[in-house]
């Protein structure tokens, strides 16, 4: 799980490249629990009703820590369908309500092509951490 979301980390606003099945959905799972858990702070906080300084400021950071995470969701998203042999341009297919984000779903869970493609080689460096 570390080494996923440092690897998703370290390529946060990189679209190029390609992301292994494993390493995308375990750093889906650390962006998951990390939002589930600044959203529990902020209802446990309510920090939605309270008009002091301070929480603006610590509510709009947070806000800018989740919308960081979404813009490394979807670049990671794009990695993976490169993985898959796909056009990141695939990720559009999330627009299109309910039936998209299945359509989107079943392809970054499809296996990944172990030769080169036209996105480079497979991702064997995240294994290669995991050892």
């Amino acid at each position: 799980m570390e080494t996923s979301f440092k690897d998703f980390y370290t390529n946060l606003f990189h679209i190029s490249g390609r992301m292994s099945r494993a390493a995308f959905w375990w750093a889906y799972l650390d962006v998951f629990i990390i939002v589930f858990i600044i959203d529990f702070f902020i209802n446990l906080t309510d920090l939605k009703n309270v008009t002091s300084g301070m929480a603006y400021f610590v509510e709009l950071f947070l806000s800018l820590i989740v919308f960081i995470l979404g813009i490394g969701v979807i670049t990671a998203t794009c990695r993976r369908l490169h993985d898959t042999n796909k056009s990141a341009w695939w990720f559009w297919l999330h627009l299109i309500p309910f039936a998209g984000s299945i359509a989107l779903l079943v392809l970054c869970a499809m296996p990944t092509i172990n030769t080169d493609n036209r996105f480079g080689q497979p991702d064997v460096a995240f294994l290669n951490k995991l050892e």
